[in-house]
């Protein structure tokens, strides 16, 4: 299988020049044997133009962008299976940001490739993922299509992450609620979950034992949360105004 790694160093352009065009560089990268290129690499014209025209738009006070957009028009051409995305929208306007996503989707369109996207932008996640993983402190607590977490979010962590958003609609005056706290050292972790000291709704069992997994609304929609247990505290889930339904 051919993986791409994006926004890593070990990503398969090496350097990047401050003062070459990037369009040559991606040329560059073709031109060295030991470089894997796609089946059209002997066809392969001066630049690969919509990538490119992109990367040659991009200010050149930010190297990280521009890496990525040389990287956008290199990936075109590897015709990977899986492309690893590491924050590739980070510190873009939102026109830039578009046109990195479409791109992208480009890619996965013309060659059938999977995208495993690593984002703090829950903008670009709704924008492009089939399925979410939430992961907190390096454990995934929730799982499940886009339109679940959403729609049907099971974690209290989830929860959070999504009342602490401003809402799209500027008339709407109501108050954010940020996750209070700071995460757990990961060099000494808790025993229980991890995000129980900063969880409005922790139990004494969540600090002692990393709780079990629980099947939610929709398919293959789960987290890991001791509140579905049957014995838990009673809850309401703030975003669907619906109370939390026990499991076993």
């Amino acid at each position: 299988m051919r993986i791409v790694f994006m926004g890593t160093p070990e990503f398969a352009v090496p350097s990047l020049e401050g003062l070459a065009e990037a369009g040559h560089q991606v040329v560059g990268v073709f031109s060295q044997p030991d470089r894997p290129v796609g089946r059209h690499h002997n066809k392969l014209q001066p630049t690969p133009v919509k990538a490119c025209a992109l990367a040659r738009d991009i200010p050149v006070y930010q190297p990280e962008t521009l890496r990525d957009g040389t990287a956008l028009a290199v990936l075109r051409e590897l015709e990977p299976e899986l492309i690893v995305a590491d924050e590739p929208t980070t510190a873009l306007d939102v026109t830039i940001q578009a046109q990195i996503l479409d791109l992208i989707k480009d890619i996965q369109k013309t060659y059938g490739t999977a995208l495993i996207m690593i984002t703090h932008d829950l903008g670009v996640v709704a924008n492009i993922a089939d399925e979410i993983a939430v992961m907190y402190a390096g454990k995934i607590v929730e799982y499940g299509a886009a339109e679940d977490i959403f729609a049907r979010p099971g974690h209290p962590y989830t929860w959070g992450v999504l009342q602490s958003i401003p809402p799209e609609d500027t008339s709407d005056r109501r108050p954010l609620h940020p996750i209070l706290g700071s995460p757990p050292d990961l060099f000494n972790p808790p025993a229980g979950c991890p995000f129980a000291a900063r969880c409005p709704y922790a139990m004494r069992a969540c600090g002692q034992l990393y709780p079990r997994t629980y099947g939610l609304e929709g398919e293959g929609h789960w987290c890991s949360c001791w509140l579905y247990h049957a014995k838990a505290m009673d809850a309401v889930n703030p975003i669907t105004g619906q109370g939390v339904l026990k499991g076993e």
